[in-house]
């Protein structure tokens, strides 16, 4: 497993430099969390145990802010050329079944 405090300083370099909006408001979210968010959030008495938790499987980070220079490596445009592939391999179908 990752050091989950460093992917988390990685993750918000990212996102800082690609979504400064979005870190903004994350921010603001964060520090106005109560005191007790880890018992209310996660289930558990100390912030620090939280860094224990195992990831769920199966479940890939969906908003991680890919750079856009390293394209083949980035999961999300993976998944948009994916789709965009099968709606181009439906289309002809998709005519001839509605007739647009």
């Amino acid at each position: 497993m990752s050091d989950p405090v460093q992917v988390a300083d990685g993750l918000w370099k990212r996102l800082i430099a690609h979504q400064p909006a979005v870190a903004a408001a994350l921010a603001l979210q964060l520090r106005d969390l109560p005191n007790d968010w880890p018992q209310r959030l996660l289930g558990i008495t100390r912030p620090h145990a939280a860094l224990e938790l195992p990831a769920p499987s199966g479940m890939p980070m969906e908003i991680q802010p890919y750079g856009t220079s390293d394209w083949e490596s980035c999961l999300a445009c993976a998944e948009s050329v994916s789709s965009a592939a099968t709606t181009r391999a439906s289309q002809p179908a998709t005519r001839r079944w509605t007739g647009h």
